[in-house]
């Protein structure tokens, strides 16, 4: 996945056989973490965060609810993301992106999509305190 880039995380799929608890649920963010950009939905959306976007930086499309109801994501939204990061036992691309989203990178119950048309770069941190 290219940095500083949109995803969306649609886990289906968010318990693991070995833990107890919705442990994939927020596994998207790693994309943030590790090459920039926005993954929605991120909690650094919420004021009681310590660490939150920055200033003037483009705020989640979908609501908060969104993580536990994937299967409510708006086709219309589709071109705000460069990539989509699935969980799901099953290959949803025809139910959920159409022809203008392609699959990049599929193992065990995980889908990389990504968009056809060209992509749009957010505005990488630099440091600082802003």
């Amino acid at each position: 996945m290219e940095p500083n880039r949109r995803a969306l995380g649609l886990v289906f799929e968010p318990f693991s056989a070995d833990v107890p608890a919705p442990a994939h649920l927020h596994q998207h963010a790693w994309y943030q973490v590790e090459k920039g950009g926005i993954a929605d939905f991120s909690f650094a959306y919420f004021y009681v965060q310590l660490v939150r976007y920055r200033p003037g930086a483009v705020v989640p499309l979908v609501p908060d609810s969104f993580s536990w109801r994937p299967e409510s994501f708006d086709a219309a939204l589709r071109a705000s993301y460069d990539y989509f990061i699935v969980r799901s036992q099953t290959d949803r691309s025809r139910e959920m992106f159409g022809a203008d989203v392609a699959p990049l990178v599929h193992s065990g119950d995980w889908w990389l999509y990504q968009q056809k048309r060209a992509h749009t770069q957010v505005r990488p941190y630099t440091g600082g305190s802003s």
